[in-house]
């Protein structure tokens, strides 16, 4: 009679203890996510930076070279003029 009482007791013991490992699991990774832990992940701000940052560095070459090709191309007298708001330049 004490061998079945033993093994139930065993049985359930090991139910229970299992139980309490996956509660605490579910806990600790709630805790995280309130956190702000994502295991090294970036935030959606942190990765437009520095896809911002990267397009800039990538794009400066391309605006310095523009800028020099028209500094070539158009002297300083026959640069385009501004346009002003386009009000009275029909009637003159």
């Amino acid at each position: 009679m004490f061998v079945p009482v033993f093994i139930v007791a065993i049985v359930f013991g090991s139910a229970l203890v299992m139980t309490k490992i996956i509660v605490e699991y579910k806990k600790h990774q709630d805790k995280q996510l309130a956190a702000g832990d994502h295991d090294g992940a970036l935030r959606t701000s942190e990765l437009e930076a520095i896809i911002r940052r990267a397009v800039d560095d990538a794009i400066e070459p391309l605006h310095e070279r523009l800028d020099a090709l028209d500094g070539r191309l158009l002297p300083e007298s026959s640069a385009p003029k501004e346009l002003g708001d386009g009000a009275g330049s029909a009637a003159e």
